[in-house]
This record gives structure tokens, sequence and C-alpha cells, in this order.
């Protein structure tokens, strides 16, 4: 199975661009309600691939400091804090199928043409979405 890197793999999916802010707070020590976000979905995201910082600079109980966070920004953080959820899920959910189609399209081109560049594929995955 092929890895392949951040790098644009992000771009049209549902949340993209909160969850590209919370990597680029985490990875600069800054617990941001989009860092918390990313946090309480560590394990997941890094296992589909993506960059995290090591788990013990991350938030301890992520979930609560990104609802205590919502709550400085707004009244009642309740209903942000579950559409900003949702809104993890469904991304985590299509860079899954992303991953799996690329996936596959890779094991494809290696068996029938041997190694190929993986940047060239995302590149054209992307043109077609």
């Amino acid at each position: 199975m092929h890895r392949l890197t951040e790098g644009g793999a992000l771009d049209g999916l549902p949340g993209a661009e909160r969850i590209a802010t919370g990597l680029r707070d985490l990875t600069a020590g800054v617990y941001s309600a989009e860092a918390c976000l990313v946090a309480c979905a560590s394990l997941r995201l890094r296992d589909l691939g993506l960059s995290l910082p090591e788990p013990l600079s991350l938030p301890e109980e992520p979930e609560l400091l990104l609802y205590q966070t919502l709550g400085q920004e707004h009244d009642d953080p309740y209903y942000r804090y579950n559409s900003w959820r949702q809104e993890l899920d469904s991304f985590i959910a299509a860079l899954q199928a992303r991953r799996r189609l690329l996936s596959d399209l890779l094991d494809r081109l290696d068996e029938e043409n041997g190694p190929v560049d993986e940047a060239l594929v995302q590149q054209n995955v992307e043109i077609l979405e």
C-alpha cells in the first residue's frame, strides 16, 4: 500500500481548510479550536497518513478543550461543537475514500507498468475531481 503526503491530498475534502489550520497550529504548539479538533482524531488521521506531532505533545483531553475553546468564542458552543465534529467525520470518510481510490489506482499501475510517480498520479486524480 502506498503512503501519500498531505501536499494537495486534502484539497476539496469537506472541512479541509479547518483541518489544515489545525495541523499547522498543532505543529506550532498552538492549541487553537482547529488544533483541538485535529487532536480529537489524531490516531485516525495519523493512520490515514497525515503528519501530526507526537501524542505526548497533544492536548490531554482535546474534546473538552475544543468545547471550552469554542465556548470562549460563542455563548453556546454546543451546536458549533457538534457541527465541527460532524465535519471532522465527513473529512475522515472522504479522505479514507480518496486514499483507497489512489491506493487501488497505484496498485493497478504498479502491476501493469512497474513503479509509478505517486505525485503525478495525485495531480491527475485532483484534476479529475
